[in-house]
């Protein structure tokens, strides 16, 4: 198997604990357990931002963190803006979701200002955290909200606007 059929069998596993396997989540820690130690360069980041997802899936929030934080190290050390911005995303969200929303908010503006020109989903996602963040420390999130709300109704993500209209009342 080569490293991007690993790849791809990491998130198929990643879909069938979604949907309730959970067998799925073990076989995939046993997988990256396989392809993370001679991983090295954009490979190992890309698989620690796997592994990010699968800890976070099962609730590991301080596990996925630290996942994310290592995949951050490595994307920053190789210039690549796109995988950074992705990584610097979720570890924003998994640090909000843990109280430390001035930390992830620093992290999301950060992420927002590498994308550039990003698609609107992947703009979306990022300006979503940030509302998060805005939200939990006391602030004005009002426009942040319909601004990702107009990117979700482009691209047509219905659970997303639906997010949105509940916290814009």
């Amino acid at each position: 198997m080569d490293f991007e059929d690993g790849i791809t069998e990491l998130y198929a596993l990643r879909r069938r604990g979604l949907a309730g396997d959970a067998d799925a989540y073990a076989v995939a820690r046993d997988r990256l357990a396989v392809l993370l130690p001679p991983a090295a360069g954009r490979d190992r980041a890309r698989l620690l931002q796997v592994l990010g997802q699968v800890e976070r899936d099962q609730g590991e929030r301080t596990a996925a963190l630290d996942a994310y934080e290592k995949a951050v190290a490595i994307w920053r050390a190789l210039g690549e803006a796109d995988g950074l911005a992705h990584a610097l995303r979720h570890a924003a969200d998994i640090r909000r979701e843990a109280g430390d929303a001035a930390l992830a908010l620093a992290e999301i503006d950060e992420a927002l200002g590498l994308l550039g020109g990003a698609d609107g989903l992947t703009r979306g996602n990022g300006l979503r955290v940030r509302a998060l963040c805005l939200e939990a420390l006391g602030r004005p999130a009002r426009e942040a909200w319909l601004e990702v709300k107009a990117l979700y109704e482009q691209v047509g993500v219905a659970a997303g606007i639906e997010e949105c209209e509940r916290h814009l009342g």
